[in-house]
């Protein structure tokens, strides 16, 4: 994934010398990559195993915390794409949030005609819905996600998904 140079600062906690500083000492050891300049930096591993083996590094405990971070970082930037936050919310475990943020960017999906990337959403949002306690609103919102999935499976033009969810 491309992350922006202001969100690994934040999430860094350093100075910006010292995030700079060790910014470079990453790129000269070609871990990562530059892969835009403006509006500003965007960063990513050089290759997927190097990100794959920092990010096994750490604790399932820490991977879930560092996603909350990430998260609440997102959230205060009105201009990051809902997508984006729906990944992170999953990661995080914050399934309530999950669950609203994978159905929202699912409909946005389906609005632009992407409808097998809507498909996976709304089933994401009606996986992180089975964590939480069931309610009413719970299961009329299963309910919802189900008729949208529906939807989508039928304008891909794959009717045989359509009656588990219908069930």
């Amino acid at each position: 994934p491309e992350v922006p140079a202001g969100l690994v600062q934040s999430l860094a906690g350093l100075t910006e010398v010292a995030f700079d500083d060790a910014l470079h000492r990453l790129q000269s050891a070609e871990f990562l990559l530059t892969t835009r300049m403006t509006p500003e930096p965007v960063y990513r591993f050089r290759h997927a195993l190097t990100h794959e083996v920092a990010y096994a590094s750490l604790l399932r405990r820490q991977r879930q915390m560092l996603h909350v971070r990430v998260l609440r970082l997102l959230e205060g930037d009105a201009t990051e794409p809902i997508d984006r936050m729906a990944y992170h919310a999953m990661r995080a475990e914050m399934f309530a949030e999950a669950a609203a943020y994978c159905r929202q960017a699912g409909l946005l999906a389906a609005s632009r005609s992407a409808n097998r990337e809507a498909v996976t959403l709304l089933s994401q949002a009606l996986a992180a819905l089975r964590h939480l306690p069931e309610t009413t609103e719970r299961l009329a919102t299963e309910v919802d996600l189900h008729f949208e999935i529906c939807n989508a499976l039928f304008v891909l033009g794959e009717p045989a998904g359509i009656p588990a969810h219908l069930d």
